[in-house]
């Protein structure tokens, strides 16, 4: 007898179905049926793990052929049901979803497959004028007679295996026992990640703000063409994803794409938090532009991988246009990022749609990272219905006025006041309003850089010393954040930038994440899929950050953004996103060595802080003006002129501020600052009479005072940072101190 691992279905033709592969008499047989409820992945109809054969996620039809009015490789019509998806591409979307769910390393090689219980293979050849879906195609799915012994099942599981209908085959490699084990642990009901309580606050608050509007904005018994454009955190991934839902409710075949792998992923994992979304997940598909290129490239059987996206996914959209009919399957095109996807991006999500579809696009006002923004979109915004959004729900104040200063400013410190004096104006014709209060200001906190001996760098293990240590020093930084979430966060609501996939910082971050715990790594190209576990903190690069948020934010290696963007423009726009990620509280990392960003983000946020109060009322004032809805002309930030005289008051920047005057409260020892300045001053005589009294009496206490120092300003001034050249001073003694010690 085969191996049941889950209940019986209740549908009579996948009944029948369980009931006579359940009967066959092979103990290496294991069967899962009827596996819903898993997060961003729809509903599988059957996983069959075969031990002489592998592992399929199948899909059943249980209809008479008669019924079947159209079959091709994307499209499956059938008498009296809604969907025209084809079987086989909805069993790989299952598949694909237990990838994205679990991690490809998690998982045994699969395959995706279709099975007609009710349909011998002959009849099916005989039926279709069609040779590509007969034949060898047909050799691929399952039919009556490969069903009725344990020999005709495993010869045709084997050749579905080497040959699947979706994508490239397998060669299946002997497993252990507990594989299985473990493959059937990942599928039980008790395993699956519950969403977190920040998730369904998120989508609830939204959810009455924005799914009414999304019902008018968009309808479903009508064609719309809709464009949404706002700064981040406007909701307009939300608009979109509330018209995805009303639209797949109503019977539509939705497609939702995206630029970012990441986005997509975390889409999916929010759509299973909505209430009520896993009515509409079996119509609605959201994946990332590149993946659905991908997937057309092997249904076309182009084999065309030139170099570089944009020649490959031409050829892609050439073999498209040759056969415009057998693809265009979708009622409903929405697509997010739209400020950077390409020509070719647009016209292939156009040619998956209907001609008579609904087009809604989202742009992100000044978040253009790859490039100027996307040529296509100047047409589409001529054919297409504005709406400019500028209701904030992501960020407070601070944060988002913090993120704009980034991008108005353009790193000059010298132009942060008048940005700051344009932030005051009541007309809400300027600038955005906030939906949440709660949430702190930017915190800023100085990297305290370890104590090497630099004259011998080239040691072979100086690298990893230095690499040991940072990561200790990340460690520590990770660690306070996670304590400051609140009772009801949990890690996923931690969010840890980095510069790039192979910058040190992500290194860094990646040994002090995995010191902690197990956590989810957006940084490896392969898991940039891998839907979030509410248990694991996220690492994710810069770029990859974009229509992502977090409670908290911590961001690594601030000061590399200048060689990520390729131009001004972008640099601006990379900044904008990254310190705009965060709901609660972002924490900006930087390094005392750094003279632009650092000095820049405390220019900044010290402006913000001094006009607080008239910077609150002014947004009081523009949100009595705003109507409720908060539509209306958007405000462009590419428009907004840059400024050319600094301000007549230009505050210091923090490094040549005096040392006592950096803690303006009284510490509690009032020597504390007297103490270090003491050791400071004293460097001199410390390198030459009395470096033996310093090494074994002054050192420790000098250590032990910098700490004093840095926690003593921490809690006067309410951020962590000290002088960059301060702290400079003191390391360069202590690295002279251990030198010749040893």
């Amino acid at each position: 007898m085969a191996t049941l691992h889950t209940g019986l279905p209740k549908h009579p033709g996948e009944l029948a179905l369980a009931q006579q592969l359940n009967g066959i008499a092979d103990p290496r047989l294991h069967l899962w049926f009827n596996l819903s409820g898993i997060p961003g992945v729809r509903d599988i109809d059957l996983v069959i793990w075969h031990e002489a054969a592998g592992v399929f996620v199948v899909e059943i039809k249980a209809v008479p052929i008669a019924a079947i009015e159209r079959f091709g490789y994307q499209v499956c019509r059938i008498r009296g049901r809604d969907s025209g998806e084809s079987p086989q591409e909805q069993a790989y979307a299952g598949l694909n979803g237990l990838i994205r769910m679990f991690g490809r390393s998690s998982l045994p090689r699969m395959v995706a497959t279709a099975c007609w219980p009710l349909i011998s293979r002959d009849r099916w050849n005989q039926h279709w004028d069609e040779q590509s879906v007969c034949g060898p195609f047909a050799d691929k799915m399952l039919f009556v007679e490969d069903l009725p012994t344990p020999n005709t099942l495993t010869r045709r599981l084997q050749h579905i295996y080497r040959e699947p209908p979706v994508r490239s085959g397998n060669t299946w490699s002997r497993h252990e026992p507990s594989d299985i084990a473990k493959f059937d642990r990942l599928l039980s009901p008790d395993a699956r990640p519950r969403p977190a309580k920040s998730d369904l606050k998120r989508l609830e608050t939204i959810n009455e703000r924005v799914r009414q509007k999304a019902r008018h904005d968009a309808p479903s018994g009508a064609t719309t063409r809709l464009r949404y454009f706002g700064r981040p955190g406007t909701g307009k991934t939300f608009r979109l994803l509330a018209i995805a839902f009303e639209h797949a409710t109503a019977g539509k075949r939705v497609l939702f794409a995206c630029f970012n792998k990441v986005l997509a992923a975390d889409l999916l994992r929010l759509l299973d938090a909505w209430l009520g979304a896993s009515a509409a997940t079996g119509a609605l598909r959201i994946q990332d532009v590149f993946e659905l290129a991908s997937e057309m490239n092997a249904a076309l059987r182009l084999g065309v991988f030139e170099s570089g996206y944009d020649g490959w996914g031409a050829s892609v959209v050439e073999a498209l246009r040759q056969r415009p009919d057998e693809f265009a399957a979708f009622d409903t095109l929405l697509v997010d990022e739209a400020q950077d996807m390409k020509g070719w991006h647009f016209e292939l999500l156009c040619l998956l749609a209907k001609p008579d579809a609904t087009m809604c696009v989202a742009e992100g006002t000044g978040q253009e990272l790859y490039g100027e923004r996307a040529g296509w979109l100047t047409d589409f915004a001529c054919a297409s219905r504005p709406c400019g959004l500028r209701r904030t729900f992501r960020n407070t104040r601070p944060a988002n006025q913090f993120a704009q200063t980034f991008y108005e400013a353009a790193l000059d410190p010298a132009h942060v006041p008048a940005v700051v004096q344009r932030f005051k104006t009541t007309s809400p014709a300027q600038y955005d309003l906030f939906e949440r209060n709660e949430g702190g200001w930017p915190q800023l906190t100085l990297l305290i850089q370890p104590a090497l001996d630099y004259d011998n760098a080239h040691r072979p293990e100086f690298a990893d010393e230095k690499a040991e240590l940072m990561a200790r020093e990340y460690e520590r930084l990770v660690r306070q954040e996670l304590e400051r979430l609140r009772e009801d966060e949990r890690p996923m609501d931690l969010l840890v930038l980095v510069p790039g996939p192979v910058d040190v910082e992500r290194g860094w971050a990646a040994a002090a994440l995995a010191r902690i715990g197990e956590f989810t790594d957006y940084t490896d190209d392969k898991n940039r899929r891998v839907i979030a576990s509410p248990d694991k903190i996220r690492l994710c690069t810069f770029k990859s950050a974009r229509g992502l948020e977090g409670m908290r934010v911590l961001i690594f290696g601030v000061e590399r953004m200048a060689r990520l963007a390729s131009h001004d423009d972008e640099l601006k726009s990379l900044g904008y996103v990254i310190l705009s990620r965060s709901l609660f509280e972002t924490v900006v990392v930087v390094q005392g060595f750094d003279q632009k960003v650092a000095p820049f983000l405390e220019a900044a946020i010290h402006e913000l802080r001094r006009h607080d109060k008239e910077l609150t009322s002014s947004a009081e004032a523009r949100a009595k003006n705003l109507p409720d809805d908060d539509l209306g002309p958007a405000p462009d930030l590419a428009a907004l002129p840059l400024l050319s005289s600094p301000p007549a008051a230009k505050r210091p920047t923090l490094a040549a501020v005096p040392r006592q005057e950096m803690i303006k409260k009284p510490a509690k020892e009032p020597d504390l600052g007297e103490r270090y300045n003491a050791f400071i001053s004293n460097k001199a005589i410390l390198q030459r009479e009395r470096l033996k009294q310093a090494r074994e009496e002054w050192l420790p206490q000098l250590l032990a005072a910098s700490e004093e120092v840095r926690r003593a300003a921490a809690a006067a001034t309410g951020r962590e940072i000290t002088s960059p050249k301060a702290n400079q001073e003191l390391l360069e003694l202590t690295a002279a101190l251990q030198k010749r010690q040893a």
